[in-house]
């Protein structure tokens, strides 16, 4: 994206924020200007190792995008235990899913290391949908862009632990009634 900077005058923070922001994989859906206007609607949260920053099963009121650190996402199993999905870099965003879809968490998050965010929350989410539209349609797209990629890694991760393996005859096989039709 173009990251031409203008003259326009910007708030001392959202240049901060946008600034931050601009380091990570996620801006690159987005120009300088788009960045800047973006980060005036988001705000900082820090986590320590071990704090959750959401847990499975809360409202989805907000996203973050990691400016530094490691989260994990943990799913609760049926028997009572957790199962580790995967891990969350810097520059990724996480909690996403229940922001578009408006559904309950699906995972909980848990800071790994030291741990700073952006957030952007559901208010301020809707605010730049219905006001800055093009801006939002990219938010969605960068957003359901870090959805698709984390779909396939964990697809991916699926694909080789044997427990899911299906021998590839039974991949075929139909039903009488389809082969005689």
């Amino acid at each position: 994206m173009d990251r031409t900077r203008t003259e326009t005058k910007i708030p001392r923070e959202a240049l901060a924020k946008a600034t931050h922001l601009d380091h990570t994989a996620f801006a690159k859906h987005f120009t300088w200007d788009e960045l800047c206007l973006l980060s005036g609607f988001m705000t900082y949260q820090s986590l320590y190792p071990g704090d959750f920053l959401f847990e499975e099963g809360d409202p989805g009121t907000f996203t973050g995008i990691l400016l530094r650190g490691v989260v994990s996402v943990v799913k609760g199993a049926p028997d009572g235990g957790s199962a580790l999905v995967c891990d969350i870099h810097k520059g990724h965003a996480v909690g996403e899913q229940a922001l578009l879809d408006r559904e309950p968490r699906s995972a909980s998050i848990i800071a790994q290391t030291p741990v700073t965010l952006l957030i952007l929350r559901r208010e301020a989410f809707d605010m730049i949908v219905n006001n800055h539209p093009r801006l939002g349609m990219k938010l969605m797209g960068a957003l359901a862009c870090e959805m698709s990629a984390r779909l396939r890694m964990v697809t991916g991760r699926l694909a080789c632990d044997r427990r899911f393996r299906v021998p590839e005859r039974d991949l075929f096989v139909q039903r009488e009634s389809e082969v005689e039709e």
